[in-house]
């Protein structure tokens, strides 16, 4: 399995495993996470990667444009 490959199935895992937990409506992880809803699963994991992304990025910027900010107090 190349990389490519597990990237995507790893973004495909996090879409079934977002639909799972927030939009369940009795439905199993199984059934969330099947070819049926492949491509739905990769979108929504997609979104989420590229979120978290610009959550980290955008973090990294106020720490370095602000070196006040500290986060000891957390």
């Amino acid at each position: 399995m190349s990389s490519a490959d597990s990237s995507r199935h790893a973004v495909e895992w996090f879409g079934a495993l977002w639909t799972y937990t927030f939009k369940r409506r009795d439905r199993t992880f199984n059934e969330i996470y099947s070819e049926k809803n492949a491509s739905k699963n990769r979108r929504i994991g997609f979104v989420l990667q590229l979120l978290a992304i610009l959550i980290i990025i955008g973090i990294i910027i106020l720490v370095i444009s602000n070196p006040e900010v500290t986060f000891t107090s957390i």
